[in-house]
């Protein structure tokens, strides 16, 4: 299931993932609804939709270690290296 903000909320990307059986749940954006929807009620999921700042969170945090950054390495072992310490790092500083 693809789990995203309303930015992402346009008639190209739904029948995108539609066509690919792929599962959204996306918030309506405001700004396109200024004409009347035809045809069936879109499916929105708030309790689903909650979970997905924990992706974004874990991200921002690996990203403050600015190390571990696709462009400084070049080699993947190191690259996996380097995003696992920073995660180490993280889940320290978080519990402990």
């Amino acid at each position: 299931m693809v789990n995203v903000d309303r930015a992402f909320d346009s008639k190209d990307i739904r029948d995108y993932n539609r066509r690919r059986d792929i599962k959204s749940n996306i918030s309506v954006n405001p700004r396109n609804t200024k004409r009347k929807k035809r045809g069936r009620p879109r499916k929105f999921d708030r309790e689903v939709y909650r979970g997905r700042n924990i992706v974004g969170k874990s991200f921002s945090w690996i990203k403050d270690y600015r190390k571990p950054l696709p462009r400084y390495e070049r080699s993947e072992s190191s690259q996996l290296g380097l995003t696992t310490l920073s995660c180490i790092m993280v889940l320290w500083s978080v519990l402990g």
